[in-house]
Formats: structure tokens, C-alpha cells, sequence
């Protein structure tokens, strides 16, 4: 019950959310917690919101990968490393990742 209470909690804020140009990644925050939770679907649409307002970073790129990983969606994972890897290509957790994603 308290899972759900965070989720509800989190598309609250979101929905009361209103951008005014801040620098504070706020979907990350949002999808981080949901993470953090097991609400990988709904974190992962949190970090694409990031990505699309913030570009591509590769903390954001790695959790994104993650979340759609354990959401079942292998293939947008495999997408969101390498758009990591074309950033960063020696980057530790995405390599780590790798290694037992195949």
C-alpha cells in the first residue's frame, strides 16, 4: 500500500509540476523514486520526459536502460546503453550492465 501511495504521491507533484527553466531535473528525481519503488515502466516514462527536457545524459540514459530492462522492454534497453556508450563509452555501470545483459 505505501508503494502505491508514493506513485500516487509522485503523479501529484508531477501533475502540479510547472517548469519555469529551473536546472533541477526534476523527472529524474520523480523517476529515481519511482525506481527505486519497482514502478519501472512508469519510471522509465519519468526519464524519457528528462531526457526530452534536459537531453541526453548519461546518468539519465543508464536508469532509463534499467528501468525498461526490468520492465521487460529488453530492446529499449539495449537502445537507451548505446546512446550511453556513443556519449561515454568507458562509462562503468552501463559496462558492469552489459556484461550480464547478455
Amino acid at each position: 500500500k505505501e508503494r502505491y501511495s508514493l506513485l500516487e504521491a509522485v503523479e501529484r507533484v508531477w501533475d502540479n509540476h510547472y517548469s519555469m527553466g529551473e536546472k533541477q531535473n526534476i523527472p529524474l528525481l520523480l523517476g529515481s523514486l519511482l525506481y527505486e519503488s519497482a514502478f519501472y515502466t512508469r519510471a522509465a516514462d519519468f526519464f524519457r520526459i528528462s531526457i526530452d527536457t534536459f537531453g541526453k545524459e548519461c546518468n539519465v540514459l543508464y536508469n532509463m536502460a534499467l528501468s525498461c530492462y526490468y520492465a521487460g522492454e529488453t530492446k529499449e534497453a539495449r537502445s537507451c546503453l548505446s546512446d550511453l556508450l556513443d556519449i561515454n563509452p568507458s562509462y562503468p555501470p552501463a559496462l558492469k550492465f552489459l556484461k550480464g545483459f547478455y
